[in-house]
């Protein structure tokens, strides 16, 4: 019975080593995985911190720009914000040049903040101008009214030759001022669109990079799950492989067992061998001892009977 199980059992050896590889190449693939995924993690989150800063420094470069053309009115609106708690101010007291310093500093560092407080600008930008262009005319409109007024009595065809030509060359102005204006609302407002496209851009990468993130965590949580089935699955082969093992030096053990009864056996076979031909020669002798007995067994009747017709012939003749 032990001889049928044996091919069985070495047969195993080669798929518990196979098994062994296999976890193996597994463990090598799930850390190789597991490093690739931190690069590119790491490679994401720097091309994040890159695009944010590229979008913090286009941002700072519009600020710039928009105040270099306003004429320094970027601080002047940002003193009309909501002021911080002079307490957590040094000495209680900063320059309206200071808050709008810090709080412009403030707000760059927050890319959504920035944004809106852009837009702010812009709209109280346009207002302003809207304002001081009606003004200006009012301005103008009245001071042109009162020179007419006051040389319209003297020269009132030449007033009204250079009223019309003023009013000419001040809507030229106007016209080129608004067109002026009008251009920079647009370059502004492509600009800020391309900033909003580019902060949904940003949204739906964090967004992804989130999902991303997800999916890596569970692929790991798997992996480690799996990692520690592949440790139950190698020690309960280590278990059977050491069964194996004992189950070897056994059989080894039973085998030289076997092998020495074999040769006694054999040892036995001969010594059999030799005392069925020294049988066979007793049985030959001794059929040749009968045979001899038998012999002489008859002529000891014969003589007995010649004997004892001799006796019965010499008694009838007494």
């Amino acid at each position: 019975m032990k001889t049928s199980n044996i091919p069985s059992k070495n047969s195993r050896r080669p798929r518990i080593s196979r098994l062994c590889l296999l976890n193996k190449t597994k463990d090598d693939e799930n850390s190789s995985n597991v490093k690739n995924l931190e690069n590119q993690l790491r490679k994401l989150k720097i091309d994040q911190n890159n695009r944010i800063k590229n979008l913090q420094d286009r941002l700072r470069s519009l600020l710039l720009h928009h105040k270099n053309l306003s004429g320094g009115q970027i601080d002047a609106k940002l003193d009309g914000l909501p002021p911080e708690d002079p307490s957590s101010l040094p000495n209680g007291n900063r320059t309206a040049e200071d808050i709008g310093r810090q709080k412009t500093a403030e707000i760059l560092h927050h890319p959504e903040e920035l944004l809106k407080a852009f837009i702010y600008e812009l709209e109280a930008e346009k207002l302003n101008i809207q304002k001081d262009i009606r003004l200006g005319i009012l301005r103008m409109e009245q001071r042109l009214k009162e020179e007419a007024e006051i040389k319209f009595r003297v020269m009132n065809d030449a007033h009204e030759r250079q009223i019309e030509k003023l009013n000419f060359i001040q809507m030229e102005k106007l016209r080129d001022v608004e067109a002026k204006y009008e251009i920079e609302r647009t370059e502004l407002l492509a600009k800020i669109e391309y900033l909003t496209d580019e902060v949904d851009t940003l949204r739906e990468f964090r967004d992804q990079l989130s999902l991303d993130l997800s999916e890596a965590r569970d692929k790991l949580i798997f992996q480690s799950d799996t990692v520690a089935r592949s440790e139950i699955k190698r020690s309960e082969m280590a278990k059977e492989l050491s069964e194996l093992k004992n189950y070897k030096e056994k059989f080894q053990k039973d085998m030289r067992m076997l092998e020495s009864l074999r040769r006694d056996l054999t040892r036995t076979k001969e010594a059999n061998h030799n005392a069925k031909d020294q049988l066979i020669r007793v049985i030959n002798e001794r059929d040749e001892l009968l045979l001899e007995v038998e012999r002489l067994h008859q002529q000891l009747v014969e003589s007995n009977k010649q004997l004892y017709e001799k006796v019965r012939d010499a008694l009838s003749q007494d």
